[in-house]
């Protein structure tokens, strides 16, 4: 069983649940991440950003560190399995 957002009035900062949403259409159209994975990461990801209020000051900065961050990353592994492929 799992809980969640029963209600409109537990959302508490509709830029976090925004951002949320970009990230799964992210994973969901540019990655193809699996379905119940990508459900339970976002809703984990949406969890943690409520809490600490990560997009509660300057939430564009914020969003924009996260997006680059994920670039960094996802490139490193690209590059990885390119260079990989040739051993």
């Amino acid at each position: 069983m799992r809980a969640g957002y029963r209600g409109e009035k537990m959302i508490t900062s509709q830029t976090a649940f925004l951002y949320a949403y970009v990230f799964y259409l992210i994973g969901k159209q540019d990655y193809h991440v699996d379905p119940y994975i990508l459900r339970n990461a976002i809703a984990r990801w949406y969890f943690m950003t409520s809490l600490t209020g990560r997009y509660t000051s300057s939430p564009e900065t914020a969003m924009d560190q996260d997006l680059a961050r994920f670039a960094r990353r996802t490139h490193r592994r690209r590059v990885r399995g390119i260079w990989g492929s040739y051993r």
